[in-house]
């Protein structure tokens, strides 16, 4: 791992167009080799060429705990003969967060952490204690199109389980991004998918995908205008917008996506109510390649005795917070065991209702104030 004076970053270079890309990168590189970028990219000067696997992330404060995670699930289950290169939209990370991240990547990996240049956010839509960090992972990608070929990207809140190599080398086939069908909302015309209007004009019963794993083809990202066709998007419907980026995504996306494997997006919430949430362990890992902690229950919000969250707890002691827990309370415990109950089934009329009910009840739109412009 790096010392603290080769972790000291700088400024690559001025600011990039602020509408929709970062600045370049402040590079933390614990090796001085130079990287190339793509499906095929190779490490120069190294006693055996490495093909490096471009990752992109992002992480406020709240988050930095479970980025350090991610890093660290990625880096265990890496191909040995590969290294990795780790884009992090850093919301405000602060020293110590970028330090549990680092502290999480082994001598094969570098990171690059980008300011976000918010500003373009304002008015879009949020609800919840949603924060514009959602908002970041289309900024950095369509900044990254400059930077490399092809990128994956991965939510904050995921566990890799398994070698990212396999995902990296995943043709997308002319089309601008790979991702999983949702398991909440399955297609573009289902509760909390695209507004009608917009549904309307795709074919019955198309596909609506999860955004927190993406394979990007970054140069045809760019050349489709995907990330301003979503601000689009998200501007004209933004009083009726359910899941922020990810809806704008799919409606800038339909019909230019093609779709990974469930394993690669397993559903953890949604997974507890089917035969995964039996699972022990060794099942689960067997299962699902990436789990995605996308509900209300994360296990470093409330300790969870599930078997997605063991799995979870045994990488986190293998970064600089080995050994926390996060507390229990009464509600997590409910909300858990709720979740893997046979009641679930018959009450997810309910949830919906719930859902709809807080979106409109907590709906705001970013101020330049939120956006510390």
């Amino acid at each position: 791992m790096p010392d603290s004076s080769r972790a000291a970053r700088r400024d690559r270079a001025p600011p990039v167009r602020a509408r929709q890309a970062l600045r370049r990168p402040l590079l933390v590189r614990p090796d001085p080799a130079p990287r190339a970028h793509g499906a095929g990219a190779l490490v120069a000067g190294t006693e055996l060429s490495r093909e490096t696997v471009v990752v992109a992330s992002g992480a406020d404060a709240a988050y930095a705990r479970a980025l350090a995670v991610v890093a660290r699930s990625i880096c265990r289950r890496l191909d040995p003969a590969c290294a990795l290169e780790l884009h992090v939209a850093d919301g405000g990370l602060g020293d110590a967060g970028r330090a549990a991240v680092r502290a999480g990547l082994d001598a094969r990996a570098t990171v690059a952490w980008h300011a976000p240049p918010r500003a373009c956010l304002a008015g879009l839509p949020v609800w919840g204690r949603m924060s514009p960090a959602t908002y970041d992972k289309l900024l950095l990608l369509d900044s990254l199109a400059e930077l490399a070929e092809r990128a994956i990207w991965l939510d904050a809140d995921l566990l890799v389980l398994d070698d990212l190599a396999a995902l990296w080398r995943s043709e997308t086939a002319g089309r601008s991004a790979l991702a999983a069908q949702d398991a909440v909302v399955p297609w573009l015309d289902s509760p909390f998918g695209l507004a009608a209007c917009e549904a309307r004009r795709h074919p019955t019963r198309s596909k609506y995908f999860n955004a927190g794993v993406l394979v990007v083809d970054l140069a045809r990202w760019r050349r489709e205008r995907v990330v301003a066709r979503a601000f689009d998007y998200l501007r004209r419907h933004r009083a009726t917008v359910s899941f922020w980026d990810q809806e704008g995504l799919n409606a800038s996306l339909a019909g230019d996506w093609g779709e990974l494997e469930p394993r690669w997006n397993v559903n953890v919430d949604e997974s507890l109510a089917g035969e995964l949430g039996a699972a022990d362990p060794t099942r689960l890992r067997a299962a699902a390649s990436i789990l995605h902690f996308c509900g209300r229950q994360k296990p470093w919000r409330s300790l969870s005795s599930g078997s997605a969250s063991v799995l979870y707890y045994e990488v986190l002691d293998e970064t600089a917070a080995a050994g926390w827990r996060p507390g229990s309370t009464l509600a997590a415990r409910l909300r858990e065991r709720y979740a893997g109950s046979r009641w679930r089934r018959g009450l997810r009329p309910v949830e919906r209702l719930w859902m709809a009910w807080e979106h409109r009840a907590t709906r705001r739109y970013l101020s330049a104030a939120e956006l510390g412009e």
